[in-house]
């Protein structure tokens, strides 16, 4: 049944709207930072893109740090472990590529995140950013 009015225009997209056009959209990945980086990443690209992702852990020394990179390590991420700006604790950086951030995605990867520094005493996760 094909509609003509008023209604037809509300079920469509009109082909000029982008990201971060019209209403923002909502998320519920169980963590409030989590879901404000998904709406800005929203703002400025598709969610269905693929993108590189990575995410932290501080840990309060280099043996905690490699510890917790083998194990993410083993999971499948890219890591490195470098000393963090301040020069006093470690910080483990664990990338993927060509993820597709969704809601589900990101919930599933801070609950592994925080297992993991959870298992290492002295490490600490510190959240995640993505390309856009």
């Amino acid at each position: 049944m094909e509609t003509s009015g008023p209604e037809s225009f509300l079920m469509t997209t009109p082909p000029w709207i982008g990201p971060g056009d019209g209403p923002e959209q909502e998320f519920s990945t169980g963590d409030a930072e989590d879901d404000e980086l998904l709406r800005q990443i929203a703002r400025q690209s598709s969610l269905d893109a693929a993108r590189d992702w990575v995410h932290f852990l501080d840990c309060q020394d280099e043996v905690v740090a490699r510890s917790a990179a083998a194990e993410i390590a083993a999971a499948g991420w890219s890591v490195q472990v470098d000393l963090n700006d301040e020069g006093e604790d470690w910080c483990v950086a664990a990338e993927q590529f060509g993820v597709i951030t969704s809601a589900d995605v990101v919930r599933q990867a801070r609950t592994f995140f925080e297992s993991v520094a959870a298992r290492h005493a002295g490490a600490c996760y510190d959240g995640w950013q993505a390309s856009v």
